[in-house]
């Protein structure tokens, strides 16, 4: 991901389709997903600066309908997850804690597998969670 306002055109509802899906693969931390840091002459124009916590997501991301799911560690907190929920998201999943690198990149792969055999979303996470202790960190939330 580029910088901030690049992050919001992409989530912010703005666009006529909704996707069913949106996959956000990032870094995170204690909750967030990591925006890069950015000169303050550049950084004065984005809509936030930092990372995109619950507050940024509340204020920014309009996601009707769609499945979210974020690979950036710690960004399957609840606070975030309700965020995102908040936001319009039908479901949201993501790790609690911090798996090992390749676990980030096999998880939406494994989980979109599992949807094509049409298993049903909490289904696939269980399946997903099942396969060894990397991939139990992610959760499903949802209402």
């Amino acid at each position: 991901m580029g910088q901030a306002r690049h992050l919001v055109a992409a989530l912010d509802g703005r666009t006529r389709h909704v996707a069913p899906y949106v996959v956000i693969a990032c870094h995170g931390d204690e909750g967030s997903v990591l925006v890069p840091e950015l000169a303050p002459e550049m950084a004065r124009f984005q809509p936030f600066d930092g990372g995109l916590g619950p507050a940024e997501v509340r204020a920014h991301v309009r996601l009707p309908g769609s499945t979210v799911v974020v690979t950036g560690c710690d960004t399957g907190e609840p606070a975030l997850a309700e965020a995102f929920l908040d936001a319009g998201a039908s479901a949201y999943v993501a790790p609690r804690g911090a798996p090992f690198g390749y676990a980030s990149v096999f998880a939406p792969l494994f989980l979109f597998y599992e949807l094509t055999e049409r298993r049903t979303l909490p289904e696939a996470v269980s399946r997903l969670r099942a396969h060894d202790e990397e991939l139990s960190m992610w959760h499903l939330h949802g209402r």
